[in-house]
């Protein structure tokens, strides 16, 4: 593809970006209520508490976490389309995220890994379509079973019109094991599940957050079959979305829960306002009854 086909590309998805943030800003403006909003105040009260923050320091990010974890999705999310025709709306990251999907098509199976930062449905968006793209059959989601009713929304719809889901209760784990085992899940998607208490089953956080960690137990399962595992970040960075393909994880499982937990780190020390699952390390912060 030529510079210009692609500066023509990045062109446009700056057009639809600077509409959905320009969304966001007046969401944000106009807000009637609390600000920062209650569950945002209570994200930055956890992320101080585990990034060893000073309250001020904290405070200064609350209008950005605002920003990415309500206002822009909340714009985004009003249109259901943007999802659906998102390869015509974001196609610059379409084609990052395509051409990734591309490199490693010669694995007989594979799954991506990706985090809880903001953008993620976006980046689910694209990376669905773009495996049919490549492979020419629906690949697979895992899906928390609390994200049932988001699925089933018009926001939310868009999942399992392009993907089989699989969900996390007891049922959809026996169907998770049973097709990668015999081969019937090619590609899967998986977001790392975290933060936790640490603990058995966990691996810490141990350069930004000690006091959390993350569950191994589907991800050593994964390496220990043999199946590559290919983590993808993504963050927002001066009003783009930056998504970046990394190598295949290690094919020990010590070494892939410690390249997991290096860009986990490295995500929170760059941008920890954008850390989406802060709910659930709020949940650790809460004392094992005696």
């Amino acid at each position: 593809m030529s510079d210009d086909v692609i500066d023509e590309l990045a062109q446009r998805e700056a057009r639809t970006l600077d509409a959905w943030l320009a969304a966001a800003r007046l969401r944000l403006s106009t807000h009637t209520g609390p600000m920062p909003p209650r569950f945002i105040a209570e994200n930055v009260k956890t992320m101080a508490a585990y990034m060893g923050m000073t309250p001020a320091a904290a405070d200064a990010l609350a209008p950005a976490m605002a920003l990415s974890q309500m206002f822009l999705p909340s714009a985004y999310s009003s249109d259901p389309e943007n999802f659906r025709d998102i390869r015509a709306r974001l196609p610059h990251s379409s084609m990052i995220v395509r051409d990734g999907v591309a490199s490693v098509a010669e694995h007989p199976q594979l799954v991506y890994a990706a985090f809880h930062m903001t953008g993620f449905p976006l980046v689910a968006a694209m990376l669905v379509p773009a495996v049919f793209d490549v492979h020419g059959s629906r690949g697979h989601v895992l899906v928390a079973q609390r994200n049932a009713a988001w699925l089933t929304s018009d926001a939310g719809r868009w999942v399992s019109e392009i993907a089989d889901v699989i969900w996390t209760d007891s049922r959809g784990l026996r169907q998770l094991h049973a097709g990668l085992h015999d081969g019937t899940i090619r590609r899967l998607l998986i977001l790392v599940d975290g933060p936790h208490r640490p603990g058995q089953g966990t691996h810490p956080l141990m350069r930004q957050a000690p006091t959390l960690g993350f569950k191994t137990g589907l991800l050593r399962r994964l390496i220990d079959m043999g199946i590559p595992v290919l983590p993808v970040t993504h963050r927002w960075a001066d009003d783009r979305l930056d998504i970046e393909w990394h190598p295949l994880l290690p094919s020990s499982s010590d070494d892939a829960v410690a390249t997991t937990a290096g860009l986990i780190e490295s995500l929170l020390q760059r941008h920890p306002e954008q850390w989406n699952n802060w709910p659930a390390a709020r949940a650790a912060l809460t004392p094992r009854p005696a």
